[in-house]
C-alpha cells in the first residue's frame, strides 16, 4: 500500500485546492461536488487515472512478476500507461474543454521532430527496447552472452526497461546494456528455443599421438560427465592443425536451467585432462625445439612405458622398481570394442584389469519379483581397475563389465603376481590390507565383518596363500 500513497495524496490535494478555489474566488462551493467546473473535473480525472494505474501495478503487475505468472517487461507496462494517459488527456481537451484536437496533433508533430533530432540516442534506446519486446528475441529470465569490448559476458536478463537491459552475471553483478547498443551487437540467447544449448571447448595434442586414439579417449571423457546431456549426443572433431599440434573440438550439450555454464565447461575440461593424463598423454604447447641428438619422447608409449601407468594404481604403489618390472613383463593389452563384455558376473577368473582408455559400465544381476534384471551400478574410467579379488583369491567375477566406448585395458594374470609374492612374501600382507580397504567400501561387507578391517585383511591373506601356494 505504500506505493498508493502518492496518488492518494495527489487526489486529496486536488480536491482541497478545488474547494478552496471555488469557495474563495468563485463563491460556488456547490460546483465542486456536482463536478460542473471543468478544472475540477480535469484534475479529478487525471488524479483518478494515476491512482488506477498505480493500483493495477500494485495488485496485478508486481505480484504477478514475483510469483512468475506474469513475465511482461516493465517497458511494456510503462508504454501502456503512457498510451492510456494520452487518451485521457485527449478526451479532456475534446470533451471537457471542447477544444479541437487537430491543432494539438499538428503542433505535437512539429515538436516531435525537434525532440527527435535532439534526443536521437535516447530515442534509439527506447525504440530498440520496444522492438525487443515485440519480437521476443530476448525475454525476462533468458540466459544471454554479450560481447563487451572483446570480453564475453554471460548473464540472466532481469529487467528490460525504457533505455537499458540489466543482466545478472554468475559473479552476482549487474551489467547494464543500453538498448541502442543491442541493435549493433550480436547477442547469443541460450534460452531460445529451449534451455538445452550446445557448447564447445578446444584441446591441442601432439602430432605423434594417433588421432583415432585421441577421438576415442576424448569421447569417453565427455561421456563420463553426468551433467552433460546424453541427447543430442556429444561429438569430437578435429578442428584445425597448428604449429603446436592437432586441435580437437569437444562439442556437448548442457541444460542451462540446471547447471552454471562455466561450471559445466569446467567439468568437461577436468574430465578430458584426467583421461589424457591417465592415458599417459599430455596436452601440447607452443614450442620451437632444436635438437643435436635423438629427440626425447614427449608421450608415454603404452606398449613400452607401462611402469608409470602401473604406479598410479593404488594396489601397486608400494612395489619397488624391480617388482614393477616383473609385473610389467607379464602385462598384456586387451582391446574391448564398444558393447562387448570384458568379464561376466559369476565367471571364473584369475586376473585383474586396469582401464587405460575408454569408459566401461559395471552391471550386476538382481532378482526382482521373480525376474533377474541387469542393473548398472557404476562406471569405470581411465585409472580405475577391477578384478583384484579374482587375481588375488581366485573368487568368481562379481559383476559384468561392458565397454561403453572402444576401450584399452591392461590384464595382469595370476602367474605374474606369483613371481612378486615369491620374491617378497611381505607384499602379500600389504596387498591383503589394500584389498580389505576396497572391500570395506561395500556396506554389506562392513556389516558382515562388523567393520573389523584387520579381521578381513587376515581372512583375505589366508585365501591368497591358499590360492597361490596351496597352504
Amino acid at each position: 500500500m505504500n506505493r498508493l500513497r502518492i496518488p492518494l495524496l495527489f487526489l486529496m490535494i486536488v480536491f482541497i485546492l478545488s474547494i478552496t478555489y471555488h469557495f474563495y474566488y468563485l463563491d460556488d462551493i456547490e460546483s465542486v461536488f456536482t463536478l460542473k467546473s471543468p478544472f475540477t473535473l480535469t484534475f479529478l480525472i487525471i488524479a483518478l487515472s494515476f491512482f488506477l494505474l498505480r493500483l493495477l501495478d500494485v495488485i496485478i503487475w508486481t505480484p504477478g512478476r514475483k510469483v512468475g505468472v506474469i513475465k511482461t517487461p516493465r517497458l511494456f507496462v510503462d508504454l501502456l500507461n503512457i498510451v492510456l494517459l494520452v487518451i485521457v488527456a485527449l478526451f479532456l481537451v475534446s470533451k471537457v474543454f471542447h477544444y479541437p484536437i487537430t491543432g494539438i496533433l499538428a503542433a505535437s508533430g512539429a515538436l516531435g521532430v525537434i525532440i527527435g533530432l535532439s534526443m536521437q540516442r535516447i530515442l534509439a534506446d527506447i525504440f530498440t527496447g520496444i522492438a525487443i519486446n515485440m519480437d521476443k528475441t530476448i525475454r525476462l529470465e533468458d540466459w544471454v552472452e554479450y560481447n563487451n569490448a572483446g570480453i564475453m559476458v554471460i548473464g540472466q536478463v532481469k529487467e528490460i526497461n525504457w533505455r537499458t537491459i540489466k543482466l545478472l552475471t554468475y559473479q552476482n553483478n549487474i551489467i547494464v546494456i543500453p538498448n541502442g547498443v543491442l541493435a549493433t551487437k550480436s547477442i547469443k540467447n541460450f534460452s531460445i528455443p529451449s534451455s538445452e544449448s550446445m557448447f564447445e571447448i578446444e584441446l591441442t595434442l601432439d602430432f605423434e599421438v594417433p588421432s583415432p586414439r585421441v577421438l576415442t579417449l576424448l569421447e569417453a571423457s565427455v561421456l563420463s560427465v553426468s551433467q552433460v546431456l546424453d541427447k543430442p549426443k556429444p561429438g569430437i572433431l578435429i578442428g584445425s592443425i597448428s604449429d603446436s599440434g592437432v586441435k580437437y573440438l569437444i562439442r556437448f550439450w548442457l541444460d542451462i536451467d540446471r547447471i552454471n555454464i562455466a561450471y559445466g565447461k569446467h567439468l568437461v575440461y577436468q574430465s578430458a585432462i584426467n583421461h589424457i593424463h591417465q592415458g599417459g598423454l599430455s596436452l601440447s604447447y607452443s614450442k620451437h625445439d632444436i635438437y643435436y641428438k635423438p629427440m626425447p619422447k614427449r608421450q608415454l608409449d603404452r606398449h613400452r612405458d607401462i611402469g608409470p601407468l602401473l604406479r598410479r594404481v593404488p594396489l601397486f604403489k608400494m612395489l619397488n622398481s624391480a617388482e614393477l618390472k616383473i609385473i610389467h613383463s607379464g602385462v598384456s593389452e586387451v582391446v574391448a570394442l564398444r558393447g562387448k563384455s570384458v568379464v561376466e558376473d559369476g565367471q571364473a577368473g584369475s586376473s585383474m584389469f586396469i582401464v587405460v582408455e575408454g569408459i566401461l559400465n559395471v552391471y550386476v544381476d538382481k532378482l526382482s519379483n521373480g525376474v533377474i534384471r541387469r542393473l548398472k551400478v557404476n562406471q569405470l574410467i581411465p585409472g580405475d581397475f577391477f578384478g583384484e579379488m579374482s587375481l588375488l583369491t581366485g573368487a568368481p567375477r562379481s559383476a559384468t563389465i561392458t565397454a561403453r566406448t572402444d576401450s584399452i585395458l591392461y590384464e595382469i594374470k595370476k602367474k605374474t603376481i606369483m613371481g612378486v609374492l615369491k620374491e617378497r612374501p611381505e607384499v602379500g600382507k600389504k596387498l591383503s590390507r589394500i584389498l580389505a580397504e576396497r572391500v570395506m567400501s561395500n556396506e554389506s561387507a562392513k556389516v558382515k565383518y562388523k567393520d573389523d578391517h584387520d579381521k578381513l585383511a587376515s581372512t583375505l591373506l589366508t585365501r591368497m596363500r591358499e590360492f597361490f601356494f596351496g597352504i
